[in-house]
């Protein structure tokens, strides 16, 4: 039967080959791309914890700093009103 048709003229099965085989393409592509979005998207989450834990670290330590300096600009003999005048 596939004898019976010639080459070089569109039918109406040939034409849905083609787009059969396209649509198929266009499915593989989507759902690839959906799949590695969602790989992505996983990653991402599942750094998540790591990347809150250092943030809070890294929160404290600024907080910590500046607690010490304030309490070094509390402690220094400048800021002290008994030792600014001389002599007595």
């Amino acid at each position: 039967m596939v004898g019976l048709l010639p080459l070089g003229a569109p039918t109406a099965l040939r034409e849905a080959g083609a787009l059969g085989d396209s649509l198929i393409l266009v499915i593989l592509t989507i759902s690839s791309v959906i799949t590695a979005t969602l790989i992505t998207i996983k990653g991402m989450l599942d750094q998540l914890p790591d990347v809150l834990d250092s943030w809070h670290r890294a929160v404290q330590a600024v907080r910590e700093t500046a607690e010490r300096r304030r309490g070094r600009d509390e402690d220094e003999p400048s800021n002290r009103t008994d030792q600014d005048t001389p002599g007595q």
